[in-house]
């Protein structure tokens, strides 16, 4: 099984431009990913852009919009773990043209509250976890 962790574009904190390498997120998501099961051989992480904005905004929906071929490519046969709402979106928009599976999960960001609840995050990493098995199959 093969999974694509997708964020939405890199910080500008980040001094390079590939997805969750050299940033605080990764080590929240490392932590997501040992309770999810997952192998790093079986991993990839992939940002629906890979252009950082100014002041660290959300992509604008025509930055999305404008991703959505590059993502039907590049998450062919792959389940993808959106990590956000811009994420989420992004294969929203994947969907309305190719069907692929996908599990929606808060942003890592330290800035993210809902992390603070972790009652709430562990639920949410049970279902992720069984959705997984679910897809793998």
């Amino acid at each position: 099984m093969r999974v694509v962790f997708l964020g939405s574009n890199p910080s500008n904190a980040s001094p390079i431009d590939e997805a969750f390498t050299h940033c605080k997120s990764r080590a929240t998501l490392d932590g997501w990913i040992a309770k999810l099961g997952l192998i790093a051989s079986d991993i990839e992480f992939m940002n629906v852009s890979n252009v950082k904005t100014p002041k660290n905004r959300r992509l604008k929906l025509s930055e999305v919009q404008s991703a959505v071929d590059s993502l039907i490519d590049n998450t062919y046969g792959k389940i993808v773990i959106c990590l956000g709402c811009t994420a989420k979106e992004a294969m929203t928009l994947v969907n309305k043209r190719v069907p692929r599976s996908y599990i929606s999960l808060p942003h890592p960001s330290g800035r993210n509250r809902l992390l603070n609840d972790s009652q709430w995050l562990d639920k949410t990493l049970l279902e992720a976890k069984e959705a997984l098995s679910l897809l793998a199959k």
